[in-house]
Formats: C-alpha cells, sequence, structure tokens
C-alpha cells in the first residue's frame, strides 16, 4: 500500500516517536510532517498500532493511499523533491 502520511503533533517527545515509527517502517520524510511510502499489507496494522500508541488526543495523524501514478503526476511548487525513493520497489538480492 502506497501512502501518504501527515501528522500534526504538538509534544516533541511524541512527535519524534511517530517520526521514527515511520523510518522504521520505511517511510520516507518529504517534509516535516509529511511521509511517502510503502506499509506491506502484513505490517499495516502493527504500523497503525505503534502509531496510535504514540499520539495524544490533541495530535492528528492523516493517513491517504495513493497510487504511484498519482505521485508522480503531482503538482510541486517552489523547492524540488525527490519522490523516486520512496517509490522503489523493495528488491531482495541474493549473492
Amino acid at each position: 500500500m502506497l501512502i501518504w502520511l501527515l501528522y500534526d503533533i504538538k509534544n516533541n517527545k511524541n512527535r519524534n516517536k511517530v517520526f521514527s515509527i515511520c523510518r522504521n517502517f520505511g517511510m520516507f520524510p518529504i517534509q516535516k510532517s509529511v511521509f511517502l511510502g510503502i506499509i506491506d499489507e502484513d505490517r499495516k496494522s502493527i504500523f497503525l498500532d505503534n502509531l496510535k500508541n504514540s499520539i495524544e488526543k490533541e495530535d492528528s495523524i492523516i493517513i491517504l493511499q495513493t497510487t504511484k501514478n498519482n505521485v508522480k503526476n503531482s503538482i510541486l511548487l517552489g523547492k524540488e523533491i525527490d519522490f523516486v525513493l520512496p517509490l522503489r520497489e523493495k528488491q531482495l538480492m541474493f549473492f
């Protein structure tokens, strides 16, 4: 599942937890409170549980499911953002 994750979290400790969770699940930071990445269906519930347990009632996280074409066709104004890395499929290599 290719997703955008956007968050508004007031507490620095909780914000850092969410940032770490996203990075540990292979998400890529696109902007300060925005991540883009692929979450496997197998790990989706664990990912969501970790996020839920890291925020308070006044915090919010928005998760939007998208497609590669939607991301590639996004309109970007201002500073350039590299969308290529988050869109790569994970590849296993055997030697």
